[in-house]
């Protein structure tokens, strides 16, 4: 499959922190990707931040490509645009163990008062990015607390298939 810029690439990766947030989001995906051609991506990396990186990173991973239904050049590149402006912004690794603990806390039947998924990771900084050019996941769920899941199974996207078959 060839690769588009604006792809959404949805990653199921083989490390123990990607099989963490499938567990605590009860998804297929765990990280989320944003393609900008020339083989290089944006993405959010733990400790890092928000970054480009080269494609080849994901190799080992499964990846599966998605296009946002009905974007035209003009939003796509809009939307690379502004992920570009958000290099080098923070992304908070402790944001991790919330996910962990709400997780833990509702298998034992007791309440806790954060929603796993309210997190400034991956997927929000992509469904944030999309929903200011007037693209929305999901109409239930803000932007904030968007999982990898919540992007890869959206109907305004067309999942295309795997990028390394």
């Amino acid at each position: 499959m060839k690769l588009r810029k604006g792809d959404i690439l949805c990653v199921r990766s083989r490390h123990i922190v990607g099989w963490f947030i499938r567990w605590a989001t009860k998804g297929k995906v765990d990280h989320i990707a944003h393609y900008l051609g020339r083989n290089l991506i944006i993405e959010t990396r733990f400790g890092t931040g928000v970054v480009i990186t080269q494609l080849d990173t994901l190799k080992k991973c499964k990846v599966y490509i998605a296009r946002v239904k009905k974007a035209t050049k003009k939003d796509i590149e809009t939307v690379s645009e502004w992920l570009y402006e958000q290099v080098g912004e923070r992304y908070d690794g402790i944001q991790i163990l919330t996910m962990l603990w709400h997780r833990i806390a509702n298998t034992l039947h007791r309440r806790t008062y954060a929603d796993p998924r309210d997190l400034d990771v991956c997927s929000s900084l992509l469904a944030e990015a999309w929903t200011r050019q007037g693209f929305d996941f999901n109409e239930y769920i803000h932007t904030n607390n968007m999982s990898p899941n919540d992007i890869y199974t959206s109907k305004i996207v067309d999942i295309k298939g795997e990028l390394y078959e």
